[in-house]
């Protein structure tokens, strides 16, 4: 990649290319429909990204970057919303995973506009392109608080296309999923600590306005002992609470649901390629 760069340094001004590497802390929020309404959280995670920016003019350039984001909410912040949503009705586990946002993978190209004031530089971008995006693969159980009813079992799990080998006996499942449509938006607020290396900090966010579809299945519990009779009764009255899966109960649905934003907060250090170039030689 850095002797792509180098290539390309020939075919514009020397001083106008640069290379950053970026990190930092990223959140998105979502929301939870239950039996008493809607109710909203904020998952949290990481990401990082590299960006390679040319500027054509004093003011004006063009950006490709690569990167990725993850927010997720574990126990406390998902089930918190949700059972905000349940009307604090039920009790919660994860059984598989948790809930998580974001993108593995994105590439997004754009345009840059460059103010500077002295050693000071504010540079807001926007660009569009295709993610990869985290799964949101989980599943959950809850149970009433008051044991009036056995556990319900939730489990969530993308669409996608099986992409597995079929001619193995056995067959891992795998699927492929289909890469959305992205807009981003950044702010970068630089400082350079000489003509070379510069740092900076920069607020932006990723957002798709793709839909998700999401398979849903949902299943109810029975008691594990129903006796028949007063003999079936005294016999299994110590386990007159234990509840097993009703396999029967099993349904699937499949719901469409919208992706949030993904707001990031970066911080991290850049390169003046040209000038580099332009020490070596």
């Amino acid at each position: 990649m850095f002797a792509a760069f180098m290539a390309m340094v020939g075919t514009a001004a020397a001083q106008d290319h640069y290379f950053e590497f970026a990190g930092g802390a990223s959140m998105a929020p979502f929301s939870c429909t239950g039996n008493a309404g809607t109710a909203h959280g904020t998952a949290t995670g990481g990401n990082v990204n590299i960006r390679y920016t040319c500027f054509f003019s004093e003011h004006w350039g063009a950006f490709a970057k690569i990167g990725s984001c993850y927010a997720g909410a574990a126990d406390r912040e998902y089930f918190g919303a949700l059972n905000q949503a349940d009307g604090g009705k039920y009790l919660y586990r994860f059984n598989r995973g948790n809930y998580d946002s974001g993108f593995e993978g994105a590439l997004t190209i754009g345009a840059a506009y460059r103010m500077e004031i002295g050693q000071f530089s504010i540079i807001p971008s926007a660009g569009i392109g295709v993610g990869s995006l985290s799964a949101a693969n989980f599943s959950f159980e809850r149970r009433s608080r008051d044991g009036s009813t056995g556990p319900e079992y939730f489990s969530y799990r993308p669409v996608g296309k099986d992409v597995s080998e079929d001619y193995l006996i056995d067959r891992y499942p795998t699927y492929e999923y289909p890469s959305p449509f992205i807009i981003s938006a950044d702010l970068q607020l630089t400082y350079g600590i000489n003509n070379t290396v510069y740092f900076f900090v920069q607020p932006g966010f990723l957002w798709s306005p793709a839909k998700v579809s999401l398979e849903c299945e949902y299943t109810r519990s029975m008691q594990k002992y129903a006796p028949i009779n007063w003999v079936e009764a005294l016999s299994y009255a110590d386990a007159a609470d234990l509840w097993e899966k009703d396999l029967n109960s099993m349904t699937t649905s499949t719901d469409r649901w919208s992706l949030a934003p993904v707001f990031n907060i970066n911080a991290g250090i850049g390169i003046n390629i040209g000038r580099l170039i332009e020490k070596i030689r």
